[in-house]
This record gives C-alpha cells, structure tokens and sequence, in this order.
C-alpha cells in the first residue's frame, strides 16, 4: 500500500518491483528472495504478481475470487527464511482484497462503474487515519495498549466519534444518522457475520466491523450531504476532510483541547442568544452574555466528556438498566426525543434549581444558537444529557477549580452520575410510557 513504483517490468502482465520503498514494518515478513539494500527492493532479484485479468479496474477488486488467477512467484533457489521470520505466503492462496463496499444502491446508474471507482479511491487514501480513528475509539473502556487493534467498534463508541467530529445536524441528527447504518449491517447479517438480522438501529452495543464502518461512513456522507452540490464521491471527500479528518486523529484524542474548543462554542452560543433575546425576557443562562460566562467559568466540566475508560466502564455496567429507561421514553418511537427527556426528568424533579431547561438545551444548539425540541435522542445523547444534569444538579465543580487531569474529572463525573441516578430514583421506569 506505500510502496512507490518506479518502473514496473511488464505494466500488463505483473506488478513490477523494481524500485520501491519498503515500509519497515514489512521487513520482517518481506517474501523470500527479495535482497534489501537500505530499505529498497533490487531489480535484479524480483518478485512479481500475475494477473490474467490484465488491466483490472480497482472497482472490480471487490471480493476474494477476483484474485483466483492472482498468485506470487519467487525467483527459484532463493535463500531459506531468515529465523524469527514470518511466514511466507503460501503459493496459490489468494490474496487478501480491499474492503468489501456494498453501496450499489447509492449509485446512478448511468455512472455506477466510474463513482465506484472513486469512493474506492478516496477510501484507500484515508485509509491508515480512518483505521486510527477506528482503533481509538474501539478502545474506550478496554484500558487496551495504543497499537492493539483486536477490539470491534460499538455504536455507542461511533455515536462518540460523530459527536467529536460535530457529524450531526439538525436535518440528520444523531438518531437518524445510526439509522443511516442499517443497508451496512444488513449486509454483514446476510453474510452471517451477525447473529441479529435486523438489530436494533438504536442498541448501544451493536458492533461494526471495520468495512461496515467504511460502508457505514459512504452513506452517512451520502445522507448528511444530500443538499450539497456533487456527486458521492465528492460528498465522503467532504465528510472526511470537513469533519472527521479535518485535523489529525491525534487531535480527538486529547480530549483537553477538544473539552476548551467545546467550551468556547457554548459561550458564542450564549452571545447569540443574548442578542436575540427581548430586552423584557429573563434567562437562568443567558439574560446576560457576561453572567452567563461567568456561569460556564464556574463549571470547568461542562460539557461533560464520556470518553475516558473509567466514565465509559460505568456507563457499560449501567447499560442494562439505562437501555430499557431509553427505549420507554420513545414509546413506540425509535428513539425518544428531546421534549420526553426533558419532561421525565421535571417528573424526577431533576429540572430543578440549578439544572434548568434553558441550560440542558444549550448542549443542543445550533449554529444559529437555536434547538430543537422534538429533536430525536440517540442513545449517547441520552447518556450525554444526563451527565450534563448530574454536573448541574450535583455540582463537584465546586471542589474542584479547574479540569485537571483527565482522570480526576472523571471521577467527579462518574459520583454525579451515580447520585443522580441513586436520589432520583431514574432507573425505575415510568409507569406511562412513551408521553409527550
């Protein structure tokens, strides 16, 4: 994949390596024959692949009998495997191809073939960064090393990730856009690769594999995007570079920095809405800009970050009491909204004092300054809007004067979140289910 070709020998019949820069990590396991001078294949000792499809387009590497005429050949009486070092490729095993992207049905007819082939393209050029975000977040909760790629993503972990990435809108908001996965996993169950035919578009624990995330990704840019000008292709190029890769996947992951950038959008949302208020109207946030910053200033935790492994380890030990709260407030719904959030926790006497309805809103703003009301919650909004009341209702900020570290605002979290949940009662479902 970074290899850079020279001067392929035979540009019809073989992949030629004449030339090219071996990455490091592919030393070890570089195949038998090949003598490296300085991190470079030498002509003289070549290994090539045939390819009887002679001239294949990228967009017909699509699944693993397309490499049944694909075989390596290594020049005879080379050297015996150095120890230690991997296995060679056996010969006449097929080669592994890309990922599988079942997305025909985003696609013209006209011009099927050629945007194919370039949502392929764009995919394989942010491979290695989708992989990082893929892994990183996969992680949270498992306390797993860095380069420890073996764990699956959850859509809760995605819900986190769209959210970081500021994916959600108020067309597509959270909900909608895991909606937008079904046709993904559609097609692992019908490859039974899932056990569930047709999951829950909503379960927090449903897992993607990684083509399913790439998959998954092409049609929330197909859907998110739908109003731009432009064909597929120019919308995941949009996606990509806009949100999810606009800064380095290094950048998600200092959740410091990206608490402080989320902290300065709420204090323009709070101008905004000083702007726009009446001068007779009165506010607990932002009847006035400065109070209202001052406000935000005395709770450096806000908004509150889940993704820390100690806050995320006891949302999933909660899962199993929170899910079935969840899936009652929506009633027959997919997923509830907004206002029977908002109206189970005056019930709970949560919206209370310091936890008012113009503060839990604020973290549902829009550019604008504005929100949605009847705004579809994903699960992770749900567990997002009660950790914002639980900071609000409890309060920890008021021992501790700044963020500090990562692991100590946790922790304040998580004790709000068990007081809330302990003193209010929330876990025991209401006895009317699904009111508006």
């Amino acid at each position: 994949r970074s290899c850079h070709k020279a001067a392929p020998s035979d540009p019809v019949d073989a992949v030629g390596f004449e030339s090219c820069i071996v990455p490091p990590r592919l030393l070890a396991c570089w195949p038998v024959g090949l003598l490296l001078e300085n991190g470079r294949a030498q002509h003289h000792c070549t290994a090539h692949l045939t390819n009887a499809g002679r001239g294949r387009r990228l967009s017909t590497i699509r699944s693993a009998g397309a490499f049944d005429n694909d075989r390596i050949q290594l020049p005879s009486g080379g050297p015996a495997a150095a120890p230690g070092s991997s296995p060679l490729p056996t010969p006449g095993r097929p080669l592994p191809s890309p990922p599988v992207l079942h997305i025909d049905d985003l696609l013209p007819g006209s011009a099927a073939d050629v945007e194919r082939e370039q949502v392929e393209h764009v995919v394989l050029r942010h491979l290695a960064q989708l992989r990082e975000l893929y892994t990183w977040y996969s992680q949270l909760g498992s306390g797993a090393a860095r380069d420890d790629d073996s764990w699956l993503l959850s859509r809760l972990q995605l819900s986190q990730m769209l959210a970081d990435c500021a994916v959600p809108s108020r067309r597509l908001d959270a909900a909608a856009l895991l909606d937008v996965l079904a046709p993904a996993c559609r097609h692992a169950a019908e490859a039974g690769l899932l056990n569930d035919l047709l999951p829950d578009p909503q379960q927090p624990d449903q897992t993607l594999l990684f083509r399913q995330f790439l998959e998954g990704l092409v049609r929330i840019a197909q859907a998110r995007f739908a109003l731009l000008h432009g064909s597929l292709p120019d919308r995941l190029s949009h996606l990509l570079s806009q949100h999810l890769l606009a800064q380095p996947p290094a950048v998600l992951q200092d959740r410091g920095a990206l608490h402080e950038r989320r902290r300065g959008q709420l204090l323009d949302v709070l101008a905004v809405r000083h702007q726009q208020q009446q001068p007779q109207a009165t506010s607990h946030v932002d009847g006035d800009a400065a109070a209202g910053a001052a406000w935000l200033r005395d709770r450096p935790l806000l908004p509150a970050d889940l993704a820390d492994d100690s806050v995320w380890n006891w949302i999933n030990s909660r899962q199993p009491a929170l899910w079935p709260l969840y899936r009652s407030l929506s009633g027959c719904a997919d997923a509830p909204t907004l206002r029977q959030l908002l109206r189970y926790l005056q019930e709970k006497r949560v919206l209370h004092g310091a936890v008012t309805f113009e503060r839990l809103t604020l973290f549902f703003h829009d550019d604008d300054g504005s929100f949605d009301i009847h705004r579809a919650l994903s699960f992770f909004d749900f567990v997002q809007t009660l950790a914002n009341a639980a900071l609000l209702r409890y309060n920890p900020n008021r021992h501790h004067s700044s963020t500090g570290t990562t692991a100590a605002a946790a922790t304040l979290l998580v004790d709000a979140l068990g007081e809330l949940l302990q003193t209010h009662r929330l876990l025991l479902l209401p006895a009317a289910a699904g009111r508006t």
